[in-house]
């Protein structure tokens, strides 16, 4: 994963000069590894249930003012279903857990997939 994000300079209501979080851009990528047990579906009507594990690494991280904690535990329980329409639907809760305690974050995914 990569993402850079660009910044202009503006000036606030205040008459402070504002850009980015530390210059005119922030760039921050990780390199991941995850191991995912899933019960697939494969027909209209199948469901599916999963949980996944994986270790994040951060390489680059513009940000290590704000949070210093390169090392993710990253787990995920969720399920798919492919619905009687043949509509894909993928439902899972995530946690990301910094090695070093100083991040914790959990995320509510819904994944709604309709073909034409």
């Amino acid at each position: 994963l990569y993402q850079k994000t660009s910044f202009e300079t503006v000036t606030n209501s205040l008459g402070g000069v504002n850009e980015g979080t530390v210059g005119p851009d922030d760039e921050y990528a990780t390199l991941s590894a995850r191991v995912r047990i899933l019960k697939s579906a494969y027909r209209p009507g199948d469901f599916g249930p999963y949980l996944e594990v994986g270790y994040e690494r951060e390489v680059i991280n513009d940000l290590d003012l704000v949070v210093d904690d390169p090392d993710i535990l990253m787990t995920k329980i969720g399920a798919v279903a492919i619905l009687k329409n043949g509509d894909y639907l993928d439902v899972s809760y995530g946690r990301f857990d910094g090695l070093g305690g100083d991040r914790s974050v959990g995320t509510l995914n819904i994944a709604y997939t309709h073909s034409f």
